[in-house]
């Protein structure tokens, strides 16, 4: 939050202890109007989870066959990746408009976006221009559905009061690492390492997930939170 240190750290603390909603997925790609998901892992994908057009993806969850057929990944051997004009990455945001209105989250959606993100921001790489649209026809209502398991849509790490019984049906564990850029730090100091559930594990029970704590030791300005 550029000029709004205050309310950034109020928000994540919040969101840390339970006491507001923040949730966000990780994100996608996108073609045209088509939005691609993390396919279930138990839906023939083996130990890696393929993405795959969310109409593919809402007839799984319907119980309907799936065809298991695994494509080739381009993102395996490549360096960098560019988007044609009619594609890019999407992601799903669950925010309390109480706490941040979607005016503000837009903003600074914005100024991340001047930003950049991942590597090679400094040679202008990861720039990009957000848009906000409307969910298609139906993906609402698969997100808000019900059922006797449930796939997460991004990195996932239980919370302290996660039923003993959640119950991981097909998973698949990633070590989150890397570094934090902050203009309060005189260098780039690395983040704890965590162990999380990758995109499309499925639980028995519907995951609370919870924001850990990665600050890096002996950094005392602010906290450094991920989810």
């Amino acid at each position: 939050f550029m000029g709004q240190e205050d309310r950034a750290h109020a928000l994540l603390d919040a969101a840390a202890a339970g006491k507001t909603q923040l949730r966000l997925s990780s994100a996608f790609p996108f073609c045209g109007e088509v939005l691609y998901l993390p396919a279930p892992l138990t839906a023939g994908t083996g130990s890696e989870s393929e993405l795959v057009p969310w109409s593919r993806f809402a007839a799984w969850a319907r119980g309907e066959p799936s065809d298991s057929r695994r494509p080739a990944d381009p993102e395996a051997f490549a360096r960098e990746l560019h988007f044609a004009p009619d594609a890019g990455l999407y992601f799903l945001a669950d925010v309390d408009e109480k706490v941040l209105p979607r005016r503000a989250f837009e903003q600074e959606l914005a100024v991340l976006g001047r930003e950049g993100i991942g590597g090679g921001r400094s040679a202008g790489a990861g720039a990009f221009e957000p848009e906000t649209s409307k969910l298609p026809e139906g993906f609402s209502e698969l997100l808000a559905g019900t059922g006797d398991a449930w796939v997460t849509l991004s990195l996932f790490h239980p919370g302290p009061d996660v039923p003993t019984d959640l119950g991981p049906l097909a998973y698949k564990l990633v070590l989150r690492e890397g570094r934090i850029a902050s203009s309060s730090a005189e260098e780039s100091l690395p983040r704890k390492t965590t162990s999380m559930f990758a995109e499309g594990s499925v639980f028995r029970t519907r995951p609370q997930g919870a924001w850990l704590d990665v600050t890096p030791a002996g950094f005392d300005a602010h906290r450094v939170w991920r989810s």
